[in-house]
């Protein structure tokens, strides 16, 4: 929702951790879905070593509404390619959306009022009507 309309969640920085601590605080600085201020509701927690690392969103008494984490896969991984891969564990993790659905629900979002299809009503067309004398 905040995606859509274009809303920037206000958020407090806690930062702990080395260079790519700060990579990733400088990436959220900049993402346009946070406005970074002292006085917000919400918290951004960085804590990153070299080895990886874990960005949460917390709330009021440290509640967690998301995480993401990352880790170093080999030796290779630069600075910026281990904040962008925690940057992007971290939004994809805090703005996905919350949804527990049956898979009846599921199939319900066509429109239809049954709760399942014929699958060889694509092949034969509808069923033919019976009539009782």
């Amino acid at each position: 929702m905040f995606r859509r309309l274009e809303a920037a969640i206000p958020v407090r920085l806690r930062v702990q951790g080395d260079a790519v601590a700060e990579e990733v605080a400088d990436a959220v600085r900049r993402s346009p879905r946070f406005h970074v201020t002292s006085d917000a509701p919400l918290t951004v927690s960085v804590d990153v070593r070299a080895a990886g690392g874990r960005v949460c969103l917390l709330g009021g008494a440290e509640r967690v509404f998301g995480c993401g984490e990352a880790s170093v896969t080999n030796d290779a991984d630069s600075v910026q390619t281990l904040a962008q891969r925690l940057v992007d564990a971290f939004h994809t993790d805090v703005f996905a959306p919350r949804v527990d659905m049956s898979q009846a629900e599921i199939n319900s979002l066509d429109g239809s009022s049954q709760s399942t299809r014929n699958p060889l009503e694509t092949l034969f067309g509808p069923a033919p009507e019976i009539t009782l004398p």
